[in-house]
């Protein structure tokens, strides 16, 4: 197996784990799918990562062009970037009203999907379908978490419920209002279909809220990955998987106050030409 068929069968693995950003990237190929958020195919997604990891490594370094040796590198690093992930367990406590699994992640496809062609339009309806057990199954993860004391943060579940509520005030609508292809002749039957999809969706949201709004959470204060079990070692596993550097999390925040620090000057010296008088008048 040559690093190139490697990395193409690590992307297929990523997208197909992560099926909305996918749909992001304009891969309609994805369209018709949620995340399976369950362990079982976590764990799968897990052992396909070490695979093809191990697969990498195997290769003849001796053997491979410059180009090729660089692919190698990223896969290794993506791969290993995707395992920390999910060892960290982001899912079992991540509760919040942007960029997370559960309604938010719903509400935003909804919001950005446009329906071209009427395989679209039945792709959309598959997807509106699997709503109700991709929310359960995100429930399950944190209640998961909870049980081992790994708990969302109070202002962020208050959040998040309260864009459910946003969401259910107009009877899950947000779902259904996604027009079907221009001129489709099969538009009408269709809307029915996913409306009636959409209705589910809306008791499965309801659903999420309740279950969420039940559950244990951290302080406000608390919110920081240290503050639940195993969390520092998470918080320095993150660090290298989001920066790529061989960093630890003090080291980040080092880094980050000292850059604050050489460009306060430069800041304040901006604020006098747009007539500011020190920092806080500036910011």
């Amino acid at each position: 197996m040559t690093i190139a068929a490697v990395a193409d069968e690590l992307d297929t693995a990523w997208r197909e784990h992560r099926p909305f950003l996918a749909s992001e990237d304009g891969l309609c190929a994805y369209d018709d799918r949620v995340p399976d958020l369950t362990v079982e195919a976590e764990d799968a997604y897990r052992a396909a990562l070490g695979r093809l990891a191990r697969r990498a490594r195997d290769l003849d370094e001796t053997a491979l062009t410059f180009a090729d040796a660089v692919t190698r590198d990223v896969v290794l690093d993506a791969a290993q970037r995707e395992l920390t992930l999910l060892e960290s367990g982001g899912l079992e406590h991540t509760v919040a009203p942007v960029m997370t699994e559960g309604p938010t992640a719903l509400l935003t496809v909804a919001s950005r999907t446009v329906l071209r062609r009427p395989q679209d339009a039945s792709a959309y309806l598959a997807r509106c379908r699997a709503m109700p057990a991709y929310l359960r199954a995100h429930v399950a993860r944190l209640q998961e978490g909870a049980r081992h004391d790994r708990r969302p943060v109070a202002a962020l579940v208050q959040a998040a419920t309260r864009q459910v509520d946003e969401a259910l005030a107009s009877g899950g609508n947000k779902l259904a209002s996604v027009p079907p292809p221009p001129g489709w002749v099969g538009a009408e039957a269709w809307q029915q279909q996913v409306a009636r999809a959409s209705d589910a969706a809306a008791r499965a949201l309801g659903d999420w809220r309740a279950a969420v709004a039940a559950l244990a959470v951290r302080a406000d204060d608390a919110c920081g990955l240290c503050h639940l079990p195993g969390g520092e070692g998470d918080y320095a596993a993150l660090a290298r998987a989001h920066t790529t550097l061989d960093v630890t999390p003090a080291e980040v925040h080092a880094l980050g106050r000292a850059q604050v620090e050489a460009l306060h000057d430069a800041v304040v010296e901006l604020g006098g030409v747009l007539g500011h008088a020190g920092l806080e008048a500036t910011m």
